[in-house]
């Protein structure tokens, strides 16, 4: 299902003779149907709209504007597969960390986000070196929002587990499930991070951890579902994340109740 721009998601367009004028995008109208397009999963949607507002972006002369885009189109791309585009992205948005004089925070988002891009396209070691910088941007200035961190964590684990950096992993692992624990409706965060912890157990044990595996099942799926998580667009896209590597793990009752969960919701959108 893809849903078309339509003239009113959009201002009228810049003049590409006033490239030396300042027009920033509408950031939050833009977001704000942006959201819209990933709560029902329309990505190509997503991505069409992104591109859209990309190129005003960049008439504009809005470089703020155009990292924000950039830094979007890095999840859409990675959601998708299409690995090209996510590093391209991934790329421009750190070269526009400094040219858009953007704050602490956001450039600590956009290094855990293209660090994310890069590992999911095979390269840990790039995005280990990503993460490292995120992690000195946030010592380095107090005040990061606790939730960036937890990802932070969380992200960084994955990359330290390619690169079979096991017990620097576990440690991050372990202080991206404290971090989350503070958080509202952190219990979905924590069940991804305990499910990872079970992937990465499997990698370098094998078979010998499967006691070990088996806890950390059950208590990601008592998280996703004895705790009061609110039904919305990202809950929806966790259940439908997580409930293959239930699957996978023979867990074949949870992994039908958590996609029903997801399917549930983006039905109620159409």
């Amino acid at each position: 299902m893809t849903a078309f721009i339509s003239p009113e998601d959009y201002q009228e367009p810049v003049c590409p003779l006033c490239m030396d004028e300042h027009h920033p995008v509408p950031m939050d109208r833009v977001m704000k149907k942006l959201d819209a397009f990933l709560d029902r999963q329309d990505y190509e949607g997503a991505r069409q709209y992104l591109c859209y507002w990309v190129e005003e972006a960049k008439l504009g002369n809005d470089l703020r504007g155009l990292f924000t885009l950039r830094n979007e189109q890095m999840g859409v791309y990675r959601k998708t597969g299409d690995g090209e585009n996510a590093l391209l992205c991934a790329d421009e948005a750190l070269d526009l960390i400094d040219r858009a004089q953007v704050s602490p925070s956001a450039a600590c988002n956009a290094l855990i986000n293209a660090g994310t891009v890069y590992t999911a396209f095979s390269d840990a070691r790039k995005a280990n070196e990503l993460f490292d910088r995120a992690e000195k941007t946030a010592v380095e200035n107090p005040g990061i929002p606790g939730d960036v961190m937890a990802g932070l964590c969380n992200n960084h684990a994955l990359a330290l587990v390619k690169e079979e950096r096991w017990d620097e992993a576990d440690k991050t692992f372990s202080k991206a499930m404290e971090l989350m624990g503070t958080q509202p409706f952190g219990a979905a965060e924590q069940a991804i991070t305990l499910l990872n912890m079970a992937d990465a157990r499997q990698a370098r044990y094998g078979v010998s951890a499967e006691k070990e595996i088996e806890e950390l099942i059950e208590k990601a799926y008592l998280l996703l579902t004895g705790s009061s998580l609110p039904v919305n667009g990202h809950i929806a896209f966790v259940y439908d994340k997580c409930a293959p590597i239930f699957g996978y793990y023979g867990y074949f009752l949870y992994e039908k109740h958590l996609a029903d969960k997801a399917k549930a919701y983006y039905s109620g959108l159409e």
